[in-house]
């Protein structure tokens, strides 16, 4: 065994508001208690772009809340020996994401990934870090009446290129 992959995105499976990193916390304090040589990774969501509403509907990520996502992240990360963020989707113009450095200004993840190690290299306190870079289409993820609500909606659908995936 490698390592032991933490919550996976555990910004988006809090389940205690007064304590969002109780999860994470007990996961690594067992790994540690069973095999401290094992390495716990963490690997985070890219920055929201948009927030949902209890009513279901859609507004844009203010910098308040991406402030908030990131010291989540960090807090997060503390029970963590290598921490990294997932950067999807390619191709970049399926959906633009935020970026650390960036403000509330999307982008594609070729100009997000500088912004995200430089991110992490700040805040990992010498640890490791790790990007995963998520190649996908919309159109193998939806049924058919969804990926045609995607196009509507201004999604695209494509296939990333070789030149994408290398």
């Amino acid at each position: 065994i490698f390592a032991v992959l933490s919550i996976d995105e555990p910004v988006n499976a809090i389940r205690n508001p007064d304590d969002p990193a109780q999860d994470v916390r007990a996961l690594y304090e067992r790994v540690k208690l069973i095999a401290p040589e094992l390495p716990v990774m963490m690997v985070h969501a890219p920055l929201p772009t948009e927030i949902t509403q209890p009513d279901g509907s859609v507004r844009p990520a203010t910098q308040v809340e991406i402030d908030h996502y990131l010291d989540l992240v960090q807090e997060f990360s503390r029970y963590a020996d290598m921490i990294g963020f997932d950067l999807y989707p390619i191709p970049a113009e399926i959906v633009p994401i935020f970026a650390p450095g960036y403000g509330s200004s999307a982008v594609d993840y070729r100009t997000a990934f500088p912004g995200y190690l430089e991110w992490l290299n700040k805040t990992a306190d010498g640890r490791p870090v790790f990007m995963v870079l998520q190649g996908f289409s919309y159109e193998r993820l939806l049924d058919a009446a969804s990926a045609q609500q995607a196009t509507d909606a201004g999604y695209g659908l494509r296939f990333p290129t070789q030149d994408e995936l290398c």
